[in-house]
């Protein structure tokens, strides 16, 4: 009996050095850390954006929508964008500071996803972003007066 238990209390107390647990109540934009925990699937939650004219939120979701929307980064540098459970898009992706758009140093310190479109290697999208373990958000109401904070749900 105290043998098992050894041996439990081992495998409870070892854990992969890969991993890393972010709690959602304080999401990083750690580049080392955000590049482990965004391999996986994502699924589109909802999306949320302030109209500047209405001065109102408005609120999409895939009922509202009548569309799913998925991401998957595959690895370190591949991505597939579906739309309703279809290819949409192909990429290669990157997880940088937004200096590398602006050009400006100060903006380092705020990290960007940086989708390359695959077939002309040119820049299909950016934004800046957040993650914790389970909750992806994509921050696109500080480049655009149409797009919101899209939230994604990590799939187990």
């Amino acid at each position: 009996m105290k043998k098992l238990l050894v041996i439990i209390g081992f495998f409870i107390t070892c854990k992969k050095e890969d991993d890393v647990f972010i709690s959602c109540q304080t999401p990083t934009n750690d580049i080392s850390i955000c590049s482990k925990l965004i391999v996986g699937k994502w699924n589109w939650s909802y999306e949320k954006y302030f109209n500047r004219i209405t001065k109102t939120y408005v609120y999409k979701t895939p009922v509202n929508e009548s569309y799913t929307k998925a991401l998957i980064f595959i690895d370190n540098t591949n991505a597939i964008i579906y739309q309703s459970n279809t290819t949409n898009k192909n990429l290669t992706y990157e997880i940088t500071g937004f200096d590398k758009i602006t050009s400006f140093s100060s903006d380092h310190s705020i990290s960007v996803i940086i989708l390359y479109d695959k077939t002309n290697h040119q820049i299909y999208d950016y934004v800046p972003f957040r993650i914790c373990n389970d909750t992806l958000s994509l921050s696109y109401q500080i480049l655009s007066d149409t797009k919101g904070e899209e939230k994604w749900s990590k799939e187990k």
